[in-house]
């Protein structure tokens, strides 16, 4: 997690090049103009080759994964591979459907329980919609505070329990 912290990214699309590649890229930039820094593997590894380890490493050190889910994606063995390699504790995740493709992708268990927002399909030619776009960066926020008041938490409980047995031991030490 200190790993993370220290040197990870914020947001890993995973998508297919052969349908996604404009729609993934647009994306991307209209994140990093708010702030995000983002993983985008189009100019990593050759396609429907392994996925490199560079970016298996950035996948498993960002914060929040978004799938753009569209035809071939659903076909992809590797959106299959960084869904399934994607770190659920903590972290978010975001799958962005077109015309139905999410239904019956042979990742669709792997995402299970999660709503998936649709976007026209007109999209994958123009670019995301600011309605997309704008959630992904509410689910990364909403996901960043939660995990501060948690690491908040747990500070404050170790540093109480840290006092008390300070206390009690001066106590011990005095009797």
């Amino acid at each position: 997690m200190l790993l993370r912290f220290l040197f990870g990214n914020d947001i890993f699309i995973s998508y297919s090049r052969k349908d996604g590649n404009l729609y993934a890229t647009r994306l991307a930039e209209e994140l990093a103009s708010r702030g995000f820094t983002c993983i985008i593997d189009v100019y990593e590894g050759i396609p429907e080759a392994e996925i490199p380890r560079a970016v298996m490493r950035a996948l498993r050190r960002s914060y929040q994964l978004v799938v753009v889910g569209t035809r071939e994606a659903a076909a992809s063995p590797n959106v299959a591979r960084e869904i399934r390699d994607f770190p659920r504790i903590g972290r978010s995740r975001v799958v962005v459907g077109f015309d139905g493709s999410v239904e019956g992708a042979a990742w669709q268990k792997d995402i299970q329980g999660l709503a998936v927002q649709n976007e026209d399909s007109d999209a994958l030619r123009t670019g995301p919609s600011q309605g997309i776009v704008d959630l992904v960066q509410a689910s990364f926020r909403f996901k960043r505070q939660k995990q501060r008041l948690a690491i908040s938490f747990w500070t404050t409980l170790a540093t109480i329990a840290l006092m008390l047995a300070g206390g009690g031991t001066w106590l011990w030490s005095m009797g």
